[in-house]
């Protein structure tokens, strides 16, 4: 595959950022005991005639509850600018403060099923994941030379029943942009045509490209794990924890042109209560081309006690 500018990082995988810190009640509290402890041998210097504060280790002294109080209050405070901090960062913020940050970017939430007034029904909207998303790839839009990342996001922001999108260059000026539904379904010929019709716009496309788009090709595989783990949890309990772990890690990685590597699908498996996993299928890596998607259609887990 030729190389690209185009790079949409896993914002999960960042270093949380320095502007967030870690707020520990327990440091502030000792932090706050410290202080006054030296504020008062400061004063005891002057006035030798004071005694020793040497009851903070008590729960039942007043001054500990006092301070216990004020170093609570400071942990919430702290815990509030987290909080104030995350909702102006891409990676975090959620709700209202997603459609702030998607307005500075001319990118807005999308509505999945309209409201109904008349009977009382709310509006389903876009949920934050798939915003976060189109959020991300927005920059790509502006550009005029028709980047990866601009295709992708025309056709995510045309309709929520396109749930990825990817697009490639088979030769000179021409691009494939290839789609799916959500679950990897077909998407229906109705959206191609509305898709078809937005990439005739001038104003979004270069001139000279000529558009073609298609559905995704389902390349389906399945997992089937044997998980070993010591006597003591229900052996349904552990196939019910690591199939569920296995399709949350093939639903994340449900992409145009993914690939399904193998190791990572034992990495799911290792679920904490098993000692090992034993993989059986795929035997290899799931490798898609520029117009398959990854499907995985089934999970078989073994639970196996060890010593049995």
């Amino acid at each position: 595959m030729a190389s690209t500018r185009f790079l949409a990082p896993d914002l999960t995988q960042l270093t949380p950022p320095q502007l967030i810190e870690e707020v520990d009640f327990e440091v502030i509290l000792a932090e706050q005991k410290a202080w006054t402890l030296a504020r008062w041998d400061e004063v005891r210097a002057v006035r030798p005639d004071l005694p020793a504060l040497d009851t903070l280790g008590l729960e039942t002294e007043p001054m500990t509850i006092i301070l216990e109080s004020y170093a609570f209050r400071e942990t919430l405070v702290r815990a509030l600018v987290n909080d104030k901090a995350r909702a102006v960062l891409l990676a975090y913020a959620v709700g209202s403060d997603l459609d702030a940050i998607g307005a500075f970017f001319s990118t807005y939430r999308m509505t999945v099923v309209a409201a109904d007034p008349a009977n009382g029904v709310a509006a389903i909207m876009e949920d934050d994941d798939r915003f976060r998303r189109r959020i991300q790839l927005a920059p790509e839009a502006f550009s005029t030379c028709g980047p990866r990342g601009a295709y992708i996001y025309w056709a995510l922001t045309l309709t929520t029943d396109i749930a990825d999108a990817w697009a490639y260059s088979p030769s000179d000026g021409r691009v494939n942009v290839v789609v799916s539904g959500p679950n990897g379904a077909d998407v229906s010929d109705d959206i191609l045509g509305q898709l078809v019709r937005r990439y005739a716009d001038e104003d979004i496309v270069p001139l000279t490209d000529r558009i073609n788009v298609y559905r995704a090709v389902r390349q389906e595989y399945a997992f089937e794990v044997t998980a070993f783990f010591a006597r003591g949890p229900d052996p349904t309990i552990i196939e019910t924890a690591v199939e569920t772990s296995l399709r949350k890690f093939a639903s994340e990685n449900e992409r145009i042109a993914a690939t399904i590597y193998r190791n990572a699908g034992i990495a799911a498996s290792k679920i904490a209560s098993t000692d090992n996993v034993l993989v059986t299928s795929p035997s290899a890596d799931v490798v898609c081309d520029d117009d398959h998607i990854p499907h995985l259609t089934g999970v078989i887990v073994h639970p196996v006690i060890l010593g049995d």
